[in-house]
Formats: C-alpha cells, sequence, structure tokens
C-alpha cells in the first residue's frame, strides 16, 4: 500500500510540477494557518497548514505532508513562476484534503 501511494504522490508531483498554473492567488475554499512545528527549540518549523472547509463526520481531515527535496526551496516548490506545492495543496484542500507544507 505504502509502495502503491508514494508511486502515485511521485506522478501527481511530476505532472504538476511540469504543467503548474503558476497563479499567486488561490481559490478561497479553504482557510490557510500559519504554524510553527516545535516553537521555542533550535529547531523550529514553520509552515502553513491548509485546512477545507468541510470537515469530516468523525470531526478530523484526512492530511498529506508535502516534504520537499534538499537544496534551496521553499514550501511551495518556487521554481520561476511555478509554484507546483501551492498547486497540489489547493487542489488537495478543495477537494477535502489537509495539507502541511512547511519551509
Amino acid at each position: 500500500m505504502k509502495k502503491y501511494l508514494f508511486t502515485i504522490m511521485t506522478i501527481i508531483l511530476c505532472f504538476t510540477g511540469c504543467v503548474s498554473s503558476g497563479r499567486q492567488n488561490v481559490t478561497a475554499s479553504y482557510t490557510c494557518v500559519d504554524v510553527i512545528i516545535g516553537p521555542g527549540t533550535k529547531w523550529e518549523l514553520v509552515g502553513v497548514l491548509t485546512l477545507p472547509e468541510t470537515v469530516m463526520p468523525s470531526g478530523g481531515y484526512p492530511a498529506v505532508v508535502i516534504v520537499h527535496g534538499s537544496g534551496p526551496g521553499d514550501m511551495n516548490g518556487t521554481a520561476f513562476a511555478y509554484k507546483p506545492y501551492l498547486d497540489i495543496a489547493d487542489f488537495l484542500s478543495s477537494n477535502g484534503i489537509a495539507v502541511l507544507r512547511y519551509n
């Protein structure tokens, strides 16, 4: 199951990176919350938690953490005018999945 999920996410990331819209403005069907994981420690992680408007009947959300590669990069995966991780977060959150992106 993990291998299957990894393969799907890899395909999505590759495809999105190739055809990303590069838009700056995202839809309003979700809420973005600035978060700090491990505040006050020397390994603080600053990020954005994108929460969909609809809550599951169980009271939560399915969630995804976008883990980017090493090297210079940001939580949006910015490359020139393209922001593939922002596009992925936009799509998933608009479809009921919470997304955590971090720097």
